[in-house]
């Protein structure tokens, strides 16, 4: 990967609004492609990153304790009843436990993307390395060259909560140019008295939410809700229009 100056904590002010456009330029004609396995976008960095601490979130990734698989199931329904089939590969951003990975099917490249790699998992065959990415530093995955252009779908469970610039991670997402299956916990009730845990970054409401959502020019097609650690996690089914 290639990070920016550490002298440069948030990072874009070290750029010229010039330089932006050109990163953006390029990232738009890549399809989110590259040699390294992360991609640098706009985005406003913040140094408050739980996401980063891998003994937090990775501490749950046991045979016994698995929270968010059901949350996992339902994201790959909605994934694989998708008319055209299931995809050639699937971009999990935030992975964690890649409980995802473990509900495709064997012909869907699997390609897991998280703040840290895990540990003691197994990698079945369908599945990719890893990517380590700073995503609260603006780094997202890249798609693997040998798929550019396949049938995909993105991914994003249970990460979005720990986002400190969540417009442009949604921006980052619509450039993968494919579906995306994304949960959210809004601070609506019952989750009102439990989602200002210090952990989070960013606290919207549902209908808050699903308007950063449209500006980052996503459809809704479909949506369920499911208890996910004590919340009610909220699925999205969207398609880039």
């Amino acid at each position: 990967r290639t990070h920016p100056p550490r002298s440069c904590w948030r990072w874009q002010l070290c750029m010229a609004p010039a330089a932006w456009g050109a990163v953006l330029a390029a990232v738009a004609t890549s399809h989110l492609r590259g040699a390294e396995d992360c991609v640098a976008v706009p985005y406003h960095a913040c140094s408050h990153r739980q996401k980063s601490e891998p003994q937090l979130f990775h501490s749950y990734c046991s045979p016994a304790d698995r929270p968010w698989k059901q949350r996992a199931i339902v994201a790959a329904n909605y994934i694989l009843s998708d008319p055209g089939g299931p995809p050639v590969y699937v971009v999990d951003i935030g992975a964690g436990c890649m409980d995802l990975g473990e509900q495709l099917p064997p012909t869907t490249h699997y390609v897991p993307a998280d703040e840290a790699p895990p540990t003691g998992l197994v990698f079945r065959g369908n599945f990719h390395k890893t990517k380590v990415c700073d995503l609260n530093a603006g780094f997202f995955p890249a798609v693997p060259a040998f798929l550019i252009g396949q049938r995909s779908y993105v991914a994003a469970l249970g990460v979005i909560e720990y986002m400190c610039d969540v417009p442009s991670f949604l921006a980052a997402l619509r450039l993968y140019r494919a579906p995306v299956v994304l949960s959210y916990a809004a601070v609506d009730a019952p989750n009102s008295t439990t989602t200002t845990a210090v952990l989070r970054e960013n606290s919207y409401t549902s209908l808050a939410f699903e308007t950063l959502l449209s500006a980052a020019g996503f459809h809704v097609g479909g949506t369920s809700s499911i208890p996910v650690g004590g919340l009610n996690n909220k699925l999205y089914k969207l398609t880039p229009v």
